[in-house]
């Protein structure tokens, strides 16, 4: 089941047009890339599947939750770190309140209709995480490197902290979709290196634009090539579709070579005989001739 598809889109910048007729599915589970030249549109396809870019053409849906992750994210300077990430999860952490309040009730007058309550809260509550909760921030925030800044300010946080900050939110969210436009740009080594090895094992389905190859190759098993205004999906991670580029670029190359030979024939021929005898052959490869061209 897709889970993101783009069909026959299209879109104008200032009049002009950046991409026509552009169209790929992601289904579940599935990790794939977005690359091309600068320029290409990679960013404004994402921002059109999202809804944030108008379509001049085509149609656009995300099916499930969805998470988003720009260049630059904007984040919220209130509280401290952990909590800023914990928050992300307030639908636990209202079921957490919510078993406080019946243990609350069942300490003071204990009922058989509280208890069935509490049991099945519990257990909704386990199934989804919420008692490993804080666990999974710190292991998030100690992953992307902010564990020191765990209990700083997030007004004090820089620029790249930030947008660090902004990936943990996103990643303990666990959305159906995760999109990721460039986010290596400000983790370390050791951080890179940390989610590749979390991205591997997500469980929903990733599109990531980034130009770091490495990272691609291994947390990526489809990409869509974005570039002269179209788009061509291959199969394999990034190393995989550059060797299928060579190998297509080769062939068309060959191609290319045996028709402009063939297109050179004509044309000599067509010098020689159009004015005797065989006029008539020569107007009939002339034909060919422009048909090829």
């Amino acid at each position: 089941m897709s889970v993101l598809f783009c069909r026959d889109c299209g879109v104008d910048i200032s009049g002009e047009t950046l991409f026509r007729r552009v169209s790929f599915a992601l289904e579940q589970g599935e990790k794939a890339a977005l690359v091309g030249p600068n320029g290409a549109g990679k960013t404004t396809l994402i921002r059109a599947c999202l809804g944030d870019v108008r379509l001049e053409s085509g149609e656009t849906q995300i099916l499930g939750s969805h998470g988003y992750l720009p260049q630059t994210p904007i984040v919220e300077d209130e509280g401290n770190v952990f909590q800023c990430v914990l928050q992300e999860r307030a639908d636990l952490l209202h079921m957490q309140e919510q078993l406080r309040e019946l243990e609350e009730k069942m300490a003071l007058t204990p009922s058989e209709k509280v208890m069935e309550q509490y049991a099945a809260l519990t257990e909704s509550f386990e199934s989804q995480g919420g008692y490993a909760l804080e666990a999974l921030v710190r292991r998030i925030l100690a992953g992307l490197g902010l564990e020191a800044e765990m209990n700083s300010l997030v007004s004090t946080l820089s620029g790249g902290q930030k947008t660090r900050l902004a990936l943990c939110k996103l990643l303990l969210r666990s959305p159906e979709l995760l999109i990721l436009d460039e986010p290596t740009n400000h983790l370390d080594i050791e951080a890179l290196e940390w989610l590749e090895m979390y991205l591997r094992d997500y469980p929903g389905a990733l599109l990531i634009v980034s130009h770091d190859r490495y990272f691609l190759d291994r947390t990526v098993s489809r990409v869509f090539c974005l570039e002269n205004g179209g788009l061509k999906g291959y199969t394999g991670n990034y190393s995989e579709y550059e060797l299928l580029r060579i190998l297509e670029n080769k062939t068309i190359g060959r191609e290319a070579e045996r028709l402009a030979h063939k297109i050179a024939k004509l044309e000599e021929y067509d010098r020689r005989n159009k004015a005797g005898v065989n006029s008539k052959q020569a107007r009939g490869r002339e034909y060919q001739l422009q048909q090829r061209k």
